[in-house]
C-alpha cells in the first residue's frame, strides 16, 4: 500500500513546471478515490522522490495535529523538505487567486472513508504543515 495525494484547483496552468527532485506534480482527470473529494476542475497528483506520494511528512492520527519534527518522532529530511515545497506551492497558487484542496489517502480508500478538514496556510507555519492519512483539506 502507499500514500496517495492528489491537489485539486481552479488554476489551469501546467503546474509540472514546478517539478523538482522532491515534488513531482501530474495532471490527473480522475483521480481515483480523490475524484469523489476534490472540489476543482484541475487534479493532480502529487508524487514525491519515490514516485508515490509516500515521501512527504503523514501522520495517522489527525489528533496530532499540525506541528515541527520532533525527536521522538524521526522525520527524513528530504520529506521534510518536499512537504514545505507542497505548502509553498499550495499557499502561492491561493496568494495568486486560486482555489486550491487536497486529499491525502492510501491507495484504495474509498471517498466516504475521507474524512474533511478546513486549514487556514496563512495562518501556519511552514514547517508545521504535514498531511494527515484519509483527510481532505479545503484551504482557505
Amino acid at each position: 500500500m502507499c500514500y496517495v495525494v492528489y491537489l485539486s484547483t481552479s488554476c489551469a496552468d501546467d503546474l509540472s513546471v514546478h517539478n523538482t527532485e522532491l515534488l513531482r506534480l501530474r495532471q490527473e482527470e480522475n483521480p481515483e478515490a480523490a475524484s469523489g473529494v476534490l472540489r476543482y476542475a484541475h487534479r493532480w497528483y502529487v508524487g514525491s522522490k519515490a514516485g508515490c506520494s509516500c515521501s512527504f511528512r503523514h501522520v495517522t492520527e489527525a489528533e496530532l495535529g499540525f506541528g515541527l519534527p520532533q525527536d521522538w518522532m524521526p522525520e527524513d529530511a528530504e520529506d521534510i523538505a518536499a512537504t514545505a515545497e507542497f505548502f509553498r506551492l499550495a499557499r502561492g497558487l491561493m496568494e495568486s487567486g486560486h482555489s486550491v484542496d487536497c486529499v491525502d489517502a492510501w491507495t484504495g480508500t474509498a471517498a466516504v472513508d475521507i474524512r474533511h478538514m478546513g486549514v487556514e496556510l496563512g495562518r501556519l507555519p511552514e514547517g508545521e504543515f504535514r498531511f494527515f492519512e484519509n483527510y481532505h483539506f479545503e484551504f482557505a
